[in-house]
């Protein structure tokens, strides 16, 4: 993955539209935000959506982002995403 330069530990909320359901979506970003050492959740909403949020180093966060909109399986249609307030939370939880 490489090195990332400091950045501000920052909070996202991420709302993810198109084909992000029963393709391993949320595992995909489960095992790169652990690798990342990211945290926060993500899950399956009822409409098909998937939504997340991701807490950690600001880059890690964009490398994640750019990563999963990089995969071909995953046909990502739009993506909200929404800086929130950064809260204390040691792991990724996989919902």
């Amino acid at each position: 993955m490489g090195e990332f330069e400091d950045s501000p530990i920052k909070r996202y909320s991420v709302m993810f539209s198109g084909r992000v359901q029963r393709i391993g979506f949320r595992l995909e970003v489960y095992e790169l935000a652990n690798n990342l050492s990211l945290t926060g959740f993500c899950e399956n909403l009822k409409n098909g959506d998937v939504y997340c949020e991701l807490q950690g180093n600001e880059n890690k966060i964009k490398y994640l982002l750019d990563f999963m909109c990089s995969l071909v399986r995953i046909k990502i249609k739009k993506m909200d995403v929404t800086e929130i307030d950064v809260i204390g939370e040691c792991q990724f939880i996989r919902m």
